[in-house]
């Protein structure tokens, strides 16, 4: 249970940083 809800929280975050960064760079090629 403790490592589910770990690893939904660890998503989460990593889901909201790259929004955060596709808002911050909305450019139209990926620099990989």
């Amino acid at each position: 249970m403790i490592n589910l809800d770990n690893k939904f929280k660890i998503s989460e975050s990593i889901i909201k940083k790259l929004k955060e960064h596709k808002v911050k760079t909305p450019t139209p090629y990926h620099p990989d």
